[in-house]
């Protein structure tokens, strides 16, 4: 779904427009359907990262504008497949089920979204010649510091609330589906590491050598189950292989940014940068590690491979 979010924005013809936007809403109902806090991610990420991208012009306002209705428009959408087969649809419970919310504040939302795009239309050539006179640049800044201290609080605010074990964001072994228990295990079986082992990790495979050999607790069972993988890329990676394979991956995802980001890279290009960031993010607390890698590693790959960009 944000391989289509992003190909909209790029794409050239109408045909194109119709397709990645039908894909968008299409995407963002099974997401609705799926019920997982993990695959929002798929919907924020970007619609924050194509923001500021989309105040350069007004043809990319009303695609943002179209693409955030997509989203209220894809949660009707799955109420009535709620109501028609309602067997078939899994239990809701966590934050994606409110977009299928009855309150009438959803269909407000969409008329005035609505209303706000045939202004936009109306009043195209003066909203431009409007976008032509404000510093886009210092709008596009101030933005990206106040996205950037916003990440900067959160992070802090995980940090103090698991120093002083109490607050909203402090992680206990039970938090997130038993990931807290993992990753503090796994984080402690590393640095108990010898010092090759920190460089190079432990091998392809070895989460629950990690936990059973290396971590204080030397337990690898959770709730009834084996543990044999981190529920998380990056930490995945530190474990199996060290610091050396955090750093190269890191940079290959880097590299995938930049080059999805190039002018004049093809919209699907440029989708599946979107994607390889999604994946990141998503990754990195990912209830399946080895669902999320490879399709990361795809996507990458993909966008690195563009024969526009290696010329």
């Amino acid at each position: 779904m944000s391989i289509a979010i992003a190909a909209y924005y790029k794409a050239e013809t109408a045909a194109k427009e119709i397709f990645y936007y039908i894909a968008v809403i299409s995407g963002i109902i099974g997401i609705i359907i799926c019920d997982s806090d993990m695959a929002l991610v798929a919907v924020v990420i970007p619609l924050v990262i194509l923001f500021p991208y989309s105040i350069k012009s007004v043809a990319l306002i009303k695609k943002y504008i179209v693409t955030l209705t997509a989203v209220l428009l894809a949660g009707r959408v799955a109420g009535c497949i709620k109501l028609i087969i309602p067997d078939k649809v899994r239990k809701l419970s966590n934050i994606m089920s409110g977009l299928i919310s009855t309150n009438n504040i959803f269909n407000i939302i969409i008329i005035v979204l609505l209303l706000l795009y045939v202004l936009i239309v109306l009043s195209d050539n003066r909203l431009q010649k409007l976008l032509d006179n404000i510093k886009i640049r210092i709008v596009q800044i101030i933005y990206c510091v106040m996205a950037g201290g916003f990440g900067i609080y959160a992070i802090v605010r995980v940090i103090s609330d698991n120093i002083n074990k109490i607050g909203a964001f402090y992680i206990t072994d039970n938090w997130g589906s038993g990931r807290g228990y993992i990753w503090s295990n796994l984080i402690n079986g590393y640095k108990n590491y010898p010092f090759i082992y920190k460089i190079f990790g432990l091998g392809e495979g070895t989460v629950r050598k990690n936990l059973s050999y290396y971590s204080d607790s030397h337990w690898d069972i959770l709730y009834g189950n084996v543990v044999d993988n981190a529920h998380s890329i990056w930490l995945q990676m530190l474990v199996t292989m060290g610091c050396v394979g955090v750093i190269i991956l890191l940079v290959i995802f880097i590299h995938t940014l930049v080059n999805s980001a190039k002018h004049g890279v093809p919209d699907i290009i440029a989708g599946f940068g979107m994607a390889a960031l999604v994946y990141a993010v998503q990754g990195a607390g990912n209830i399946l590690e080895v669902i999320t890698f490879p399709m990361f590693i795809c996507a990458m790959a993909i966008v690195n491979c563009n024969k526009k960009i290696v010329k």
